[in-house]
């Protein structure tokens, strides 16, 4: 008995001391607890979004009526154009019940979207404006399925929200307008403040371009890319879902030092990203393979006192082979592209030029897999 506890006092000390133990979920990067997207949300607002509750419930229920004349209305403004960028008109909700909740009056409802997926079908996707939060939400995205992959936009925002990164999540819901079941919309988190507080970060700022942006220049200017001479110059394409008063200069600075670090050999950037919060949003990118986040569908937040600015994941719309192979003119080539692509824009480049960066970022993608 004696030799028997020896060699297990024995065992316990090898244990303890010789034997490594395995890394945590995020040895490889030091990101902010504050950012942790896993965070609690006041109106439990992070259990509508989150995967398992998606999976072991009911979906929730929005219910509109909606006057004959105002649906004849959002259907007059249709945009004529396969692609094209409109400011949709909104009209009123004669009443609203989300999930057997009666809303107070004075909501809005108005068609959504930059492409005709979202209003060529029966289906439309739609924007709800509530003059009283709902789950602590003031507005929601119901998109139409012809927009997304739907499964696919679930699970990639939700991998980038589980793996401590910053993600516009999705689930999905059932609607009902004027008493008439419409169908299974995506529920898209809206980027704004109100998600910003309900996934625990802290006060800031997000940024977003209107249609699409270039990190680090403007608009292609004759064969030659030109940085943003000012201000006002980001603003014209970044001022989406910016609030009225949000500062910029801090920005301006990141896309500027972007701009230099392209051109020449500075480090000015990288004061302005977190650069351990891209690197995790890189390995994401490359995990799901998406083809849709290069000058398109980059949000960026900044924390309040903060000068470092953190991707947020947004619109993942589908994987590379997914979207290639729809297409029967393309080179066979085209479907093995779903690999780790990053350089998808300036910022990615200059991350994924820099060898000591694309070690991490195998190593994220390790960690996380």
């Amino acid at each position: 008995c004696l030799l028997l506890a020896i060699f297990c006092l024995a065992f316990v000390v090898l244990e303890l001391f010789y034997i490594k133990k395995e890394p945590t979920f995020q040895s490889v990067l030091n990101l902010d607890p504050k950012t942790n997207t896993r965070g609690i949300g006041k109106y439990g607002a992070t259990k509508t979004f989150d995967v398992d509750h998606f999976f072991s419930q009911e979906l929730p229920v929005f219910e509109l009526n909606i006057e004959p004349e105002f649906i004849r209305s959002l259907n007059a403004a249709i945009p004529k154009k396969a692609c094209q960028k409109v400011r949709f008109k909104k009209v009123p909700i004669k009443s609203l019940k989300i999930d057997g909740h009666i809303k107070k009056p004075k909501n809005w409802v108005r068609y959504r979207g930059y492409c005709n997926p979202h209003w060529k079908t029966s289906q439309k996707s739609m924007k709800l404006s509530l003059k009283n939060d709902e789950w602590g939400y003031g507005t929601f995205n119901l998109n139409a399925l012809a927009t997304d992959y739907g499964m696919f936009e679930i699970w990639a925002n939700q991998l980038l929200s589980r793996a401590g990164g910053i993600s516009s999540r999705v689930t999905m819901v059932k609607l009902f307008i004027n008493g008439k079941y419409d169908g299974v919309r995506y529920l898209v988190e809206n980027l704004d403040t109100d998600m910003i507080k309900l996934q625990g970060l802290k006060k800031g700022d997000l940024f977003r371009e209107i249609n699409k942006a270039y990190l680090g220049h403007d608009r292609k200017d004759g064969v030659f890319y030109s940085p943003y001479k000012d201000e006002d110059a980001l603003k014209k394409y970044w001022k989406k879902n910016a609030r009225k008063k949000a500062p910029w200069k801090k920005f301006f600075k990141l896309n500027e030092g972007i701009y230099k670090a392209v051109h020449g050999d500075s480090d000015q950037w990288k004061k302005y990203l977190n650069i351990d919060h891209y690197i995790n949003y890189a390995a994401v990118v490359a995990i799901t393979g998406t083809h849709h986040v290069n000058n398109h569908n980059i949000p960026i937040y900044r924390p309040k006192g903060d000068d470092e600015f953190i991707p947020v994941g947004y619109d993942f719309a589908g994987p590379y082979a997914a979207v290639f192979s729809k297409h029967k003119n393309r080179n066979i080539s085209d479907y093995g592209a779903q690999i780790p692509y990053l350089a998808q824009n300036w910022l990615s480049s200059l991350i994924w030029s820099d060898s000591s960066y694309r070690y991490k970022i195998h190593q994220r993608i390790f960690e996380i897999l």
